[in-house]
């Protein structure tokens, strides 16, 4: 597929790729092996600028074509190969005439194979990217909730000492003292993620209202 078509921008497949990071990918998949990364070592600089300014954009830009893209197929085999051609019975027969000039040419095998490992290899880090940068929160340690219910948050403060992701919600209640749980979101026994929010209602007491002054005034202007 590297001599056939150019590879999609991984921004048109996911437009949260950063700019830098996919300039980074089509630099090192360039066809032409004069405009790709000249080492690993540029390379590697190229991806630790980008660690360390993920918004940043490169200087440079990618997949300029000239050449309109070369196919392969058993009508050109032969001329593709340089070095053989094909017999009658479609076997790749040796052209010794041509010995001398194969020598002062360069495989194009070598530079294909290392187009695919530089891709394989961006492929593994943008993924590790985006495991680590987006996915990171859903990533972590199992743990098995408790029952909340009837605790009060000091309790749960001393006893649990930080060990899950709470969000804490108030609701009047007269029949809970104040400060103790009504009720949490993920039961008791359920195994969730440590990172993963639990949601725990917390009683905030009986609602106080404001007794108005009925000092001699009649039963009826009191009801009113």
């Amino acid at each position: 597929m590297q001599l056939q078509q150019d590879p999609v921008l991984p921004r048109d497949i996911n437009e949260n790729i950063p700019v830098g990071l996919e300039q980074v990918t089509m630099h090192a998949m360039q066809k032409d092996v004069s405009k790709r990364y000249r080492s690993a070592a540029e390379m590697l600089r190229d991806l630790e600028e980008f660690r360390r300014s993920p918004d940043m954009v490169f200087e440079y830009t990618y997949f300029v074509d000239n050449e309109p893209t070369r196919f392969v197929d058993a009508v050109n085999e032969a001329d593709f190969l340089g070095t053989a051609a094909l017999n009658d019975n479609n076997v790749v027969a040796n052209d010794d005439d041509d010995d001398d000039d194969d020598d002062n040419e360069k495989s194009p095998v070598i530079p294909i194979l290392a187009g695919v490992a530089v891709a394989f290899i961006i492929a593994m880090i943008v993924g590790a990217f985006f495991i680590f940068k987006y996915l990171g929160k859903e990533t972590g340690e199992s743990v098995t909730v408790p029952n909340f219910v009837g605790m009060t948050v000091q309790e749960i403060k001393d006893k649990y000492n930080d060990q899950f992701n709470f969000k804490i919600e108030y609701e009047q209640s007269a029949d809970v003292p104040a400060g103790t749980v009504i009720s949490q979101n993920k039961g008791k026994g359920r195994v969730i993620r440590k990172t993963q929010e639990i949601v725990i209602t917390i009683s905030a007491g009986t609602e106080l209202v404001e007794i108005p002054r009925l000092h001699n005034l009649s039963k009826t202007d009191a009801q009113i």
